[in-house]
Formats: structure tokens, C-alpha cells, sequence
């Protein structure tokens, strides 16, 4: 068919139908063949200014993707560097909340037992040696539950710090246990191409001009990226020739007739 379609196309050009046998003249042939021939070249420049452009986008769109895998992997090495102090900090605070509320429970008994014991208008002023001792242990509890309540509140302040710091590298997390899930999937390949693809696609959104940021050519060629980081982090493997033809067809779908 477009063999046909060819020759019917050139055969028109070549004839003209006022004339004797249907033929051009030497001289129109020339004016008929100079005049394809400017259009042929008019025709090389737009495609090429056209290729130069796509080969541009496509350059930019390796650059953004090589910046975002830089800033990803950068990411993962401070949250690998930065949650084990988090979760040191986080372990010695509750140990720390621990020790002032055994502390607490401790005051709180002997305050207890010296009312119960020596609680009275009467029994308040008799002598007693085990209302002295309890008195004494009562005094050395307070100072154990001060000292215990000043390390809770170092603790706290260092478990705060510790999270503010992991915090400033994934800002989008709120809580240690979505700065741990961020770093679980930075840490596996898959996960990791996943993102990449992701955050490329995003970051080209803004980073191409307005008239190209949505040309079919950026939003295929964007799709590919995504879809080759993840194969590659699977198996090694590349996009295949159907699956260039699925992207293109999504994005430069035929003309309805």
C-alpha cells in the first residue's frame, strides 16, 4: 500500500495532463524538481531543528535524572547515618522515663506509708526510729526523683534534636517510623528506581519550558526513563520493542479518520 501510494505521489509529479502523452516539458520537469528539491531542504531544517530540540530535551532529562538519583542516594546514606542515633536517643529517653517513674512509684509509697503509719495529730509527734528511717528514705527518694527527672528532660531534649536532624533530611516525614519506611524503600533497588522514576517525571514538570512541558515527546520519553530504571533494577533488563510501541501509541495516539 504505501508503495502505491508512493509511486501514485511521484508519478504525479511528473506528469501534467494539458500536455501531449501526459508529460512535462524539459523545463517544467526542472522548475517541478527545483521546487521539490526547496521543499525537501525547507523540510531537512525543520526536521533537524526538531531533532536538535528532542536530542536537547533528552539530554535534559538525563541531567535531571542523574541529579535526582544523586540527591536520592545522598538521602539514603544520611538517614543510614542519621536513624541509628535517632533510635539510640529515642532508647535511652525511655530508659531514662523509666527510672523517673520507679522513682515516682518510690516516693509515692513512702508518702504512703508515713501517712498511713504516723499519720495522725497524736502519732505525728510520738518519737519512733522507723518513722526517722522512713523519713530519710523518704528525703533520699525526692532527691533520686529530682536527679531522675533532670536526666528524662536531657534525654528528651537529645531524642528531640536526634529527630530534628533526620527530619531535615526527609522533610515530608513527621515521625521516626515514616523516616524508617523512607529508608526502607531507598534501600531496596526496586523501590528505589520506583522513586527515581517518580520524583524525574515530577521534577521535569517544572523544570521544561512551559510550550515543551507538555509535548508528547517529553511525557513518552519521561515514561520510558521511569520504566527502564525499574527493569534495570530488577533484572538488568531494557525496554522492549513493544513496549516502546504501547508508549508511543499512548502518547501520539493515530488521527481518527
Amino acid at each position: 500500500m504505501a508503495t502505491t501510494v508512493f509511486a501514485a505521489v511521484m508519478l504525479e509529479q511528473v506528469t501534467d495532463p494539458r500536455r501531449p502523452h501526459g508529460l512535462l516539458g524539459d523545463e517544467q520537469l526542472q522548475a517541478r524538481i527545483a521546487a521539490a528539491a526547496t521543499q525537501t531542504t525547507a523540510l531537512a531544517k525543520v526536521v533537524e531543528v526538531e531533532r536538535r530540540r528532542e536530542r536537547q530535551q533528552a539530554e535534559q532529562v538525563t541531567a535531571v535524572r542523574a541529579q535526582v538519583h544523586t540527591e536520592l542516594a545522598g538521602e539514603r546514606d544520611q538517614l543510614t547515618a542519621a536513624l541509628p542515633a535517632l533510635d539510640s536517643a529515642a532508647h535511652r529517653h525511655d530508659a531514662a522515663q523509666d527510672r523517673l517513674e520507679a522513682a515516682q512509684r518510690k516516693v509515692t509509697g513512702l508518702e504512703a506509708t508515713l501517712h498511713e503509719r504516723y499519720g495522725g495529730r497524736i502519732r505525728s509527734w510520738l518519737p519512733s526510729p522507723e518513722r526517722s528511717r522512713l523519713t530519710e528514705q523518704l528525703q533520699q527518694a525526692k532527691e533520686k526523683l529530682t536527679g531522675a527527672a533532670r536526666r528524662a528532660e536531657t534525654a528528651g531534649r537529645a531524642e528531640q534534636a536526634a529527630l530534628h536532624q533526620a527530619l531535615e533530611v526527609f522533610p515530608a516525614a513527621t515521625t521516626p517510623a515514616e523516616l524508617h519506611q523512607r529508608l526502607r524503600v531507598l534501600d531496596n533497588p526496586r523501590t528505589f528506581a520506583a522513586a527515581l522514576g517518580k520524583e524525574s517525571a515530577a521534577r521535569l514538570e517544572t523544570a521544561l519550558p512551559g510550550e515543551q512541558r507538555t509535548t508528547p515527546f517529553v511525557a513518552a520519553l519521561a515514561e520510558v526513563v521511569e520504566l527502564q530504571t525499574i527493569k534495570q533494577a530488577g533484572h538488568g533488563d531494557f525496554v522492549v520493542l513493544h513496549e516502546w510501541a504501547q508508549i508511543l501509541d499512548r502518547h501520539f495516539p493515530p488521527a481518527r479518520p
